[in-house]
């Protein structure tokens, strides 16, 4: 009667037997092969005995219980058991159960179906997701999981980088949020790619929330029965600010040899002409009008100070490669300053915009060095003209305040375009002028002499409002005294003065400049 039904259970994996329920005690009646097989005993063992015999002794209580519970017409019903094999090995089974009744008896069919084997699987796959999981939680790097571009999962280091304090406040968020739009839509290609197969090296992202640099290295994986793409993310601003940073220390090497090559050609012909204008000067001490001759002294004067600007600029080229001669400091009159370096940009000033002076009233000194102060102002002055865009002097302004109080600082205000770049201004080689129109030393070597002079710079910009940049130095603490003067040579002592050069321009100029006074001769070099 139950050959049929036997073949058919055994094709799916069901041990099959029949349990007469009804007797003074239940008993098996019928016992398949594969349930003879999976419980270790022959089957004519089997016949007869009860069926609670079949489960260890622990789940005997139980299996009676079940039986005796339920009477004719119950529902089918399933359970677990664990079998034990005389051999003492054990197997976890499925056991279900269906009454039925006949003219005869009433009989209850069974079968064991083995699920050691997936019970092991499935425990195995729950511990080795518990340590896929335990391994995301401690991992240095972050790890994401994306699906759909959305974050499924992210443990705690990858949270941080987020700059969130917990899962939930990622998790079903899209990706792109966190990216500017570049990378977003270049992240959102990549993960279209792997999950399709494809293959990519690790790509640098920004992360908007936390301005971190990252490194992403991304693979397809299945999470939760879905498609997804794992994501691993390092973190690597510290070392692109490191390698920045050697970037820079190569640039700077090579602009200190071309600041040697410039000053060597520069200086030779720069020496000349300040001799030049020396002797010029001497020569307008002699015109016979006064009214042209103080036109023609404020000629020279004004050129005598910008071949000395000059020569400082020069100088400044080598400042990042090595340590700026210390200049004698001394008092300074920073209104005086800060007004010669509005006469030299007051040309390209008065086009663009109206100047609004506001000065303490009492006088204002520092302890500083007048050139470099005034190669300062004269910078910050210049790109505060440079961010002014168009000829609007009615509607434009440049600020120039002067305040003294426990400290000195000069300021100075635009309403030009202004900048997000706050934190890379005074960075070496920064620029936000076009290509070619600066080479972003202006600034960094502002704050370089700044500091050098005990002094510190701010910078204050938005887009749209313009920029405002203060200069603060302490108050004297002591008031240097001035150089005294050289004693003047007694009149008509005539001296033999020996020059040698190898540039003839710069000992003709010398030449002729002493020649009045004394006996020059002049040589290339000499025989050793």
């Amino acid at each position: 009667m139950f050959d049929a039904f036997e073949r058919a259970a055994t094709r799916v994996g069901l041990a099959l037997f029949v349990v007469h329920v009804d007797a003074a005690q239940p008993t098996v009646v019928y016992a398949s092969n594969l349930l003879a097989e999976l419980v270790g005993r022959p089957v004519q063992d089997l016949i007869g005995r009860p069926p609670w015999e079949l489960v260890t002794p622990e789940q005997r209580a139980r299996v009676r219980e079940t039986i005796a519970s339920r009477g004719p017409g119950a529902p089918p019903l399933t359970l677990e058991c664990v079998i034990e094999r005389p051999d003492g090995t054990r197997r976890e089974v499925e056991v279900g159960v269906a009454r039925i009744t006949t003219p005869t008896a009433e009989l209850a069919v069974c079968y064991f179906r083995d699920t050691t084997e997936q019970r092991h699987a499935i425990e195995a796959l729950r511990r080795s997701e518990a340590r896929f999981r335990s391994l995301i939680e401690h991992a240095p790097d972050g790890v994401v999981i994306v699906q759909d571009g959305r974050i499924s999962l992210a443990n705690p280091v990858a949270v941080k980088m987020f700059g969130a304090t917990g899962l939930e406040q990622v998790r079903g968020r899209l990706l792109s949020e966190y990216l500017p739009a570049e990378d977003a839509a270049r992240a959102s290609d990549r993960i279209k790619k792997i999950s399709t197969g494809a293959s990519f090296g690790s790509s640098e992202y920004h992360v908007i929330p936390t301005n971190l640099t990252v490194e992403v290295l991304s693979v397809p994986y299945e999470y939760e029965n879905r498609s997804a793409v794992l994501a691993f993310v390092r973190d690597v601003t510290e070392r692109k600010r490191m390698q920045e940073q050697l970037f820079r220390a190569d640039r700077l090497g090579a602009m200190g040899t071309m600041a040697a090559t410039v000053a060597h050609e520069v200086n030779n012909p720069l020496t000349y002409l300040q001799l030049s204008l020396q002797r010029l000067q001497l020569e307008v001490d002699r015109e016979p009008d006064p009214a042209r001759a103080a036109v023609l002294r404020e000629y020279v004067t004004s050129a005598l100070h910008g071949a000395q600007r000059v020569a400082t600029i020069v100088r400044d080229l080598g400042t990042y490669t090595r340590d700026p001669a210390a200049e004698p400091e001394g008092p300074v009159d920073v209104v005086a300053v800060v007004e010669r370096a509005l006469k030299m940009i007051d040309n390209d000033l008065r086009h663009r915009a109206s100047l609004v002076r506001h000065y303490a009233t009492q006088p204002v000194i520092i302890d500083a060095v007048a050139g470099r102060l005034e190669q300062v102002v004269l910078n910050i002055l210049v790109n505060a003209v440079h961010a002014i865009e168009g000829s609007d002097p009615d509607n434009n302004r440049v600020t120039v305040a002067i305040k003294r109080d426990h400290e000195v600082t000069i300021t100075i205000t635009d309403t030009g375009v202004g900048t997000t770049e706050h934190d890379r201004v005074f960075e070496p080689f920064f620029t936000t002028k076009p290509i070619g129109a600066g080479i972003g030393l202006g600034l960094a070597v502002c704050k370089q002499i700044i500091e050098t002079m005990r002094g510190r710079i701010e910078f204050e910009s938005s887009v749209g409002s313009g920029t405002k940049v203060a200069i603060t130095f302490p108050l004297p603490t002591s008031q240097l005294p001035r150089p005294a003067a050289p004693e003047p040579e007694p009149p008509g002592v005539r001296l033999r003065l020996l020059i040698i050069d190898d540039e003839e321009l710069v000992r003709r100029t010398m030449s002729a400049l002493l020649a009045d006074e004394h006996d020059v001769d002049d040589v290339a070099g000499g025989e050793s």
